[in-house]
């Protein structure tokens, strides 16, 4: 079973193998992660030929890509309050004549390219401080290049990552978050129940299979889009308050006497 602290552990590991953490790097926060509520794979990886697609499906059997449903959450102050929403994932990503790559005993799948979006599917609208967001709002999506998978030769785990301190090319775009300010942005993507088990032949992409995925989503910089009071609208509301309730007791102590 896969934990959070996993895929932040291993998606460290998998760019310190790649050479692509220098000691200048920003600081990066971990905003965002998404979970399967049911079990089921979720995930498909189909090849054809010298190239291969890499996508979300709707059922477990399912060969076409698909919206798979998931849980979402944002890990921030404020929107960390609106706990584990119901999402509609979509995941489409390809690779082009880029065969998997031996690397120390696993497998590394290169070159993979796409687009990923998760859509708030619950029923009632959803309040950040001053602002409501309408059902089917953008939790999160955005588009990746140059992602890689990799995983042990015959394991039925992996991982997806991509990142562009590691040379990928990945964007965020959201209602809740403002991501203009970010300059390094990262994902990562846990695979496990891997059927059948990674494995490629020479020369071309992994082979088929399904998998299971969770998932976390980084960069540094996410400011958070919604009207949220300041800390000093914050006082004058609470000062009001007491101002209120003191001149009520007063009032009340007045009609005893009276």
């Amino acid at each position: 079973m896969f934990t959070m602290r996993m895929i932040v552990q291993a998606g460290s590991l998998l760019l310190l193998s790649a050479g692509a953490i220098s000691p200048a790097q920003a600081v990066i926060t971990t905003f965002a992660q998404y979970s399967q509520p049911t079990p089921g794979t979720t995930l498909r990886w189909l090849r054809s030929g010298a190239n291969a697609q890499f996508f979300t499906i709707a059922t477990p059997s399912s060969n076409v890509p698909g919206t798979a449903h998931v849980n979402f959450s944002f890990l921030q102050p404020y929107l960390a309050g609106l706990g584990a929403l119901p999402a509609n994932m979509k995941l489409n990503a390809s690779v082009t004549a880029t065969p998997a790559t031996p690397v120390f005993g696993s497998l590394a799948q290169g070159n993979i390219t796409g687009t990923f979006s998760f859509l708030y599917s619950g029923t009632t609208p959803l309040t950040v401080g001053q602002t409501s967001y309408a059902p089917g709002s953008n939790l999160l999506s955005g588009s990746f290049s140059k992602g890689v998978t990799i995983g042990g030769v015959g394991a039925s785990t992996g991982y997806f990552s991509a990142s562009t301190g590691s040379g990928s090319t990945v964007s965020f775009t959201s209602d809740f978050l403002d991501f203009s300010a970010a300059t390094q942005r990262d994902m990562t993507l846990a695979l496990a129940s891997i059927a059948p088990t990674l494995f490629a032949v020479t020369g071309a992409p992994l082979r088929d299979f399904r998998a299971v995925g969770i998932g976390i989503f980084s960069s540094d910089s996410a400011y958070i889009t919604a009207a949220i009071p300041e800390p000093a609208s914050w006082a004058m509301m609470f000062t009001g308050f007491a101002l209120l309730g003191g001149a009520l007791r007063r009032r009340r102590r007045a009609m005893v006497v009276a």
